[in-house]
């Protein structure tokens, strides 16, 4: 989008940006963006993310320990039941009409006896010998009117049932058990098949599911330790890994910010501040982070003689402008950006170090575009064109103006920030100087 096609073409320095300086986060920004470390820094980044997630896992894991063991407990317990059980697949379904034909065996052979009697064992009376009267009968008449033929057949296939019919109830008497252990045992297996159903919520046809579902459980929770030991191992590669990215950022940060120090001094000497050095300190963190295993300070010494100390301690607000314009110079004859734009980064300074920090613009100007918002006629002097910036307003709406100046209209507003309201021969004669001076 346009906001991300900006950023790489523009590049915008505030009057506060040496604010922004005395914060240790915006310094190793700054080393990491003008040394050209984004590779290094991703696969520190990815290391680590990759280790605090495995390390993540491995505390998770070791805190359900307690619960783990309290849950393997309770499985044991269950499958102990369920094994005590032994449910097997349609074992419910054939337990249930066994357990009636026990309890009603008396039954079932006094009546099977009794129908074996009706159908052909009654001496007196029985279906067969009825039937076979029948078909006499019948097979008599027949003789003198054939619609009897088919009748016939229906008695003589009725004969033939009943005599199957018979002979089946004699075999079944001989197979009824009345065994009443077998009855008990029985009956106390659907109680428990019905006790445990119950219990595990499922129907008793599901139990033998239910306990290879648990005894998976339990061997995967009885593997846990096996994976415990195994993540462990991946957290110290994974850890090994990221010390060693880490250290491979470190020595590039450190051969970075010899190149960025030098360059930084150097535009210091410029600046109102000759003899000043400027430095960067890598030293150890306690703690890897995404962001490497350096603590990444910014030393300032302002003039010769004087110890290199933490930017922060700079006390002049005047030279963190400069030591802030001299970063952004020394950053800017690398970047790749086409546009950089300084907004009142000259705060606080004035006279001759004002003038050397427009000329700093100025010789940057010869490797990018430069726009500088300024209120100092030193350095508006150095610059190759002038636009004036005013405030219109009718009293009901106010409106901001551009106007692009002439030379000669250069010399004037110049003259003008030289000399305030009122513009004198002098101012403009200080004007003209200052612009011929510049080239």
């Amino acid at each position: 989008n346009l906001k991300a096609l900006g950023a790489l073409l523009v590049n915008i320095h505030g009057q506060h940006e040496h604010q922004t300086l005395q914060s240790s986060a915006a310094q190793r920004q700054m080393l990491d963006a003008r040394g050209g470390l984004s590779a290094p820094l991703t696969r520190v980044a990815d290391a680590f993310d990759r280790w605090q997630a495995l390390e993540t896992e491995q505390t998770a894991l070791q805190a359900a320990r307690d619960q783990r063991d309290e849950r393997m407990a309770f499985l044991t317990f269950q499958l102990d039941e369920l094994n005590g059980l032994d449910p097997a697949d349609g074992e419910l379904a054939a337990l249930a009409p066994e357990q009636a034909r026990l309890a009603n065996a008396e039954r079932l052979v006094t009546g099977s006896d009794r129908a074996v009697s009706a159908l052909a064992d009654d001496d007196n009376t029985n279906a067969l010998s009825l039937v076979a009267a029948a078909a006499r009968e019948v097979g008599a008449l027949s003789e003198f009117d054939p619609e009897l033929k088919p009748v016939l057949a229906l008695i003589d296939e009725a004969e033939v049932s009943i005599s199957e019919a018979a002979d089946s109830l004699r075999s079944y008497l001989t197979r009824i058990d009345m065994d009443p252990a077998r009855l008990e045992v029985v009956e106390q297996r659907l109680a428990d098949y019905q006790r445990l159903s119950r219990k595990h919520q499922v129907d008793g046809d599901a139990l033998a599911g239910k306990r290879d579902a648990l005894q998976q459980e339990l061997e995967a929770l009885r593997d846990a330790d096996e994976t415990l030991d195994a993540l462990a191992a991946e957290c110290d590669a994974a850890r090994s890994a990221l010390t060693k990215e880490a250290s491979k950022l470190t020595k590039a940060r450190q051969k970075a910010a010899k190149t960025f120090a030098s360059e930084v001094t150097a535009g210091m000497q410029t600046l109102g501040m000759p003899g000043g050095q400027f430095d960067v300190a890598l030293e150890p963190h306690s703690k890897v982070s995404r962001h490497g295993a350096d603590q990444i300070r910014f030393l300032v010494s302002a003039n010769p003689g004087q110890p290199l100390q933490p930017i922060q301690k700079v006390a002049s607000g005047g030279e963190l402008s400069r030591i802030s314009l001299a970063i952004q110079v020394a950053a800017g004859r690398r970047d790749a950006v086409k546009c950089m734009i300084f907004d009142e980064v000259d705060s606080g300074v004035g006279g001759g170090v004002a003038e050397m920090v427009g000329r700093q613009m100025r010789a940057l100007a010869e490797s990018c575009q430069v726009l500088a918002v300024t209120h100092l006629p030193q350095v508006a002097g150095q610059a190759h064109a002038h636009h004036k910036v005013t405030k219109l307003t009718d009293g009901k709406t106010t409106r901001t103006g551009i106007q692009t100046l002439s030379r000669e209209s250069r010399v004037e507003e110049i003259a003008r920030m030289l000399g305030g309201v009122e513009i004198t021969d002098v101012s403009l004669t200080h004007a003209r100087e200052m612009i011929e001076a510049a080239g």
